[in-house]
């Protein structure tokens, strides 16, 4: 038994000096970050909005997508809650809109732990194609969270995204870069 509690209290000492070092990487990251992602979609600027800003049907296309529901506008622009499988929810604002080439979506849950907002740019190509930049700028105050962003998501989730808008225009092997 007393091995056993040896055992489990070195476990103890691991976990909290492991703890206190993803704690301090996450505070020497800053809070506030930039990160542009960007795919090339052999269709027009004007498919891939459309399917970028049919809200209602991105669930079909968005596999961490359970549903969308369209909330009461703010300021006269439309608000949107997407619901995720892993049980989480974010309510999004859309602040600007060129269709079809520029779109700002918001993070408006002020209890979120991370705020901001996501930054698309669709630059029609000569060819028919289109160039989607996803330009993410979020404040992140929590430093578990901006370790996990930094270090283990590697904000991986922009990626999955514009892979799944690339697969949803037809074209599943799209490189993100």
């Amino acid at each position: 038994m007393r091995k056993f509690l040896n055992v489990l209290a070195w476990l103890a000492i691991v976990l909290f000096v492991l703890f206190d070092i993803v704690l301090i990487m996450g505070v020497r990251l800053p809070r506030q970050h930039s990160v542009a992602r960007t795919v090339t979609i052999h269709k027009p600027a004007q498919q891939v909005w459309a399917a970028l800003t049919d809200y209602a049907k991105q669930p079909q296309w968005r596999p961490d997508l359970v549903s969308v529901e369209e909330l009461p506008k703010r300021a006269g622009l439309e608000v949107w809650r997407e619901n995720y499988k892993n049980g989480m929810a974010d309510t999004l604002i859309t602040e600007q809109w060129v269709p079809p080439i520029y779109l700002v979506r918001t993070i408006a849950d002020e209890k979120s732990p991370v705020q901001g907002s996501w930054e698309f740019t669709l630059h029609p190509a000569p060819d028919d194609s289109t160039v989607v930049t996803i330009n993410e700028r979020a404040l992140v105050r929590n430093p578990l969270y901006r370790f996990m962003g930094h270090y283990i998501l590697r904000y991986s989730y922009i990626d999955s995204f514009l892979k799944q808008l690339a697969a949803k225009m037809g074209e599943p092997t799209a490189k993100v870069s």
